[in-house]
């Protein structure tokens, strides 16, 4: 019987390719289309919903489904929902004139109010609870985005309301 032949190891091919190559290979990056889609499964919300009753009220039914698609048991202390369609949100990273050095990304402001509801956390709960409060309910502000480039750019994030 021959002897077996040597076993090599897949990551040590890999490794090199991740330590060489100055530009990851694009398998291994989220794409941007999935950051477009997330930001709207998680920021848009048009037509508004409605939640059953036993969710108490619209915050902890949209909450809920945001920790859910986060795939974390943490509860955020404040999340921004437009009440917008998509490519309207999406016009407002056509042209950003500001990059945001606080978070690494080109940022902009809205022109004009859009609906927005800003779900926070009941305080004085335990970190466990993730009860909300609809602090503003359905009212129009100029929004701040996070956008993926300067020009013709996706919404990646709601950074504030004004």
């Amino acid at each position: 019987m021959a002897p077996a032949p040597p076993r090599t190891s897949t990551l040590f091919p890999l490794f090199f390719i991740l330590a060489l190559d100055p530009v990851p290979a694009p398998a291994l990056l989220p794409s941007l289309s999935s950051k477009a889609r997330t930001f709207r499964l998680m920021h848009i919300d048009f037509p508004r919903s409605e939640f059953a009753p036993g969710f108490r009220g619209y915050c902890n039914g949209l909450m809920a489904y945001v920790r859910a698609q986060r795939e974390s048991w943490q509860c955020p202390e404040k999340h921004f929902v437009l009440h917008a369609p998509a490519a309207t949100v999406r016009a407002i990273c056509a042209h950003t004139d500001s990059f945001c050095e606080d978070f690494g990304e080109f940022c902009t402001r809205s022109h004009k109010p859009l609906p927005v509801t800003t779900c926070a956390r009941t305080p004085g709960l335990p970190p466990s609870v993730c009860r909300y409060n609809a602090t503003v309910h359905v009212q129009s502000h100029r929004v701040w985005l996070l956008c993926s480039s300067k020009f013709e750019g996706f919404p990646m994030d709601v950074i504030g309301v004004s």
